[in-house]
């Protein structure tokens, strides 16, 4: 066994040293000590350390000791794609000559991203534009963006944001600003849209309503239901707490009486067999003067009046029924 003691960096011939394949034989310990003894070192620019404080390679560029790892003191910087998740990116996500910004790759699995914006800006041209696509990797389904996840495109400025149809979940909090256009496919009512392009296409779409006249009200459920339009001549009532269509009011005046009998049958136009009839007045009186005592049967056209003895000619009558 040799006592020789290890070459020193300097005394080494090769100014490289090559080690292709790391094992017992072929390693390089570097100095290690706590970040509180390694600033004290004298001569230490361009020095490398292992950091037994932070437990991590440390580099000194001249103006003190960083971790490699982070970027920092002349290490390699830090790809997004090589984070963790969940991580929170708190800086705004600015792209590149391609004007893309990708958030790791398609193995990675991000559970939460928080940026500070998402900007399309151009620098060429100092003009916001372009789209941004957020789309789905890995097994999360949900897609949340807060108020601290800004998609700005400001005036004279255009531009498009697409989520794609992948995330079964979509929040967007507190609010979308701004005027543009929908690009997305209508949303269907299962997800409580309408399916519809327009508004008025929207509301026939999920109102309850098959004929014209019908009406819409809510009912005992409750639940929007719709009334159907009723028959000619008849009225929005209420039964049972809920509108309904009932008889309405008629009336209908009689033609002049002939006289000659204190029991007459009236011609009144309209007047129908099955009518409900609830008051017949004296419009007119006879030449007689005779006051109207009442009514006995009901036809079509006609009404047969009593009155106390024969009115004589020129009786009119009004006869108001329900239908």
């Amino acid at each position: 066994m040799s006592n020789a003691r290890p070459k020193r960096l300097n005394e080494i011939d090769k100014p490289v040293i090559d080690f292709t394949i790391a094992d017992a034989q072929h390693q390089l310990i570097i100095p290690q000590n706590t970040t509180t003894n390694l600033a004290d070192i004298p001569n230490k620019t361009a020095s490398i350390a292992f950091d037994t404080t932070l437990d991590k390679v440390v580099f000194n560029d001249g103006t003190g000791f960083a971790p490699i790892s982070s970027g920092g003191g002349g290490g390699a910087a830090l790809d997004l794609s090589n984070l963790t998740a969940p991580t929170a990116v708190n800086q705004s996500l600015l792209p590149g000559t391609t004007m893309t910004s990708t958030l790791g790759d398609s193995t990675a699995v991000w559970a939460d991203v928080s940026t500070a914006e998402l900007d399309m800006y151009n620098p060429a041209d100092n003009h916001f534009a372009g789209s941004v696509t957020v789309t789905r990797t890995g097994t999360n389904s949900s897609l949340t963006l807060t108020s601290q996840d800004n998609l700005t495109f400001s005036t004279n400025h255009s531009g498009s944001m697409t989520i794609d149809s992948s995330w079964t979940s979509v929040l967007l909090t507190p609010n979308i600003n701004g005027s543009g256009s929908w690009l997305a496919a209508p949303i269907d009512t299962s997800h409580g849209g309408t399916g519809a392009t327009s508004a008025a296409a929207g509301f026939a779409a999920i109102a309850p309503l098959a004929t014209a006249g019908d009406i819409i009200y809510e009912n005992a459920t409750p639940a929007p239901a719709a009334l159907p339009i009723g028959a000619a001549g008849q009225v929005l009532t209420v039964t049972s707490g809920l509108p309904a269509w009932g008889p309405g009011v008629h009336s209908f005046t009689s033609t002049a009486g002939t006289g000659g009998s204190g029991s007459q049958a009236m011609t009144v136009t309209g007047l129908l067999a099955t009518d409900n009839v609830i008051a017949v007045s004296q419009k007119t009186g006879g030449t007689n003067g005779n006051p109207l005592l009442g009514w006995t049967t009901v036809a079509n056209n006609s009404l047969t009046v009593n009155w106390v003895t024969d009115p004589g000619p020129g009786s009119v009558i009004v006869v108001t029924v329900l239908r």
